[in-house]
C-alpha cells in the first residue's frame, strides 16, 4: 500500500502559497494542505543569519507523488499512526496512478 507522507515546504507570500496548493489539489498531487501563517525562518546565507516571515505549507501526499512536487524546498515525513479511514481518504483524493489499486 502506498505510503502516506505529511510534506512541509515554506513560501514568501500568503497568495503564493494558496495559489500553489489550489493548484496541487486540483491536480490530485496532493490530498490536501493547511498554511500557517508568519512562521520565522532563519538561516545563513552568504555569512550571516538571515530572518524571514514566510508561510508553512504542511501537505497530505503520497510517496509516490512527492517527487512530481516541484518546489525548491522540501521535506517529507512518513505518517507512522493515523486513523486508518483518513489515510484511505488521503489515498483516494490523489492522483489514481499513484495511489492505491481499485
Amino acid at each position: 500500500m502506498e505510503e502516506v507522507l505529511i510534506a512541509y515546504t515554506t513560501l514568501a507570500q500568503t497568495e503564493e502559497a494558496s495559489t500553489l496548493v489550489r493548484s496541487l489539489v486540483d491536480q490530485k498531487l496532493v490530498a490536501c494542505a493547511t498554511l500557517l501563517s508568519a512562521v520565522q525562518s532563519l538561516c545563513p546565507w552568504q555569512g550571516r543569519v538571515e530572518t524571514a516571515t514566510e508561510m508553512l505549507v504542511m501537505m497530505k501526499t503520497l510517496a509516490g507523488g512527492i517527487q512530481r512536487l516541484s518546489l525548491p524546498e522540501l521535506l517529507a515525513v512518513p505518517v507512522v499512526k493515523w486513523l486508518p479511514a483518513y489515510l484511505d481518504w488521503v489515498r483516494d483524493e490523489t492522483c489514481p496512478d499513484i495511489s492505491r489499486p481499485s
